[in-house]
Order: C-alpha cells, then sequence, then structure tokens
C-alpha cells in the first residue's frame, strides 16, 4: 500500500522542523548578543516615553525641595505613563506618571518634556 500524500507530509513536516530548529539557534544567538550590548528595546509608548525623559536633564520645580531627582529615579525607570490624563499634542509636553520612589512611596509626578530638558512640576503622594 503506497501512500502518496504521507511521504509529502513527512517532507513538509521535516522542512518545519529545520525551520523551527535554524529560528530557535537564531534566537538565542541574537538574545544573548543583543543582551551582552546592553541594548533597550522600546517598542511600546510607556517606554519610549519614560526612556525619552531619561535622555534629557531632569530639574526639579522650585517648590519641590523636599525632593531629589535620585529620589526620583525608579519612576523613570518603571513608573506608568497615564496618557488618557496627559497633554501629548503641545510643543511642551505633559504627561503623569505613576510609581514609587527609592523608599517605596506610591507618588504622582507630572513632567514637562520639552526639547533640551525634562521639569518634574507637581508631585502627589497617593494612598
Amino acid at each position: 500500500m503506497n501512500l502518496p500524500y504521507f511521504s509529502v507530509f513527512m517532507n513538509l513536516f521535516k522542512r518545519f522542523l529545520f525551520f523551527f530548529f535554524g529560528l530557535a539557534i537564531g534566537s538565542v544567538f541574537v538574545m544573548f548578543f543583543f543582551q551582552r550590548k546592553g541594548t533597550e528595546f522600546c517598542y511600546l509608548p510607556n517606554c519610549r516615553v519614560l526612556k525619552d525623559l531619561r535622555s534629557k536633564p531632569l530639574a526639579l520645580a522650585d517648590s519641590l525641595r523636599d525632593y531629589s531627582v535620585e529620589q526620583l529615579a525608579p519612576i523613570f525607570q518603571q513608573g506608568d505613563v497615564d496618557f488618557s490624563r496627559s497633554d501629548t499634542h503641545s510643543a511642551c509636553r505633559t504627561y503623569i506618571i505613576i510609581g514609587e520612589d527609592t523608599q517605596h512611596t506610591p507618588l504622582e509626578l507630572t513632567v514637562e518634556s520639552c526639547t533640551e530638558k525634562a521639569t518634574v512640576k507637581v508631585i502627589k503622594r497617593l494612598k
């Protein structure tokens, strides 16, 4: 009994097996290579905004003497940007960022991001 479709199916199966084997090896190589370079893949809007804010000189408004830039650094690494309350269409964009500072205090920052620098305007403590 000769099944012609069986041999075609096995040929196709072998091709997919080789393809996925090569894809797995290539993926491991690329991830290892890029991990050593310290590159960061920021494709989502939240990550892109935080990366843009980290790349600019950060200043605090004069009324925020109780805080330091170093204390707020974790918020610019792991914070969540509330785009529904942010103004992203003006020349100096204003972002609302929610996160925790170095003392694990939940805070809400209002950050104005212009082309040259970013300024923290308001800091509110959250419950």
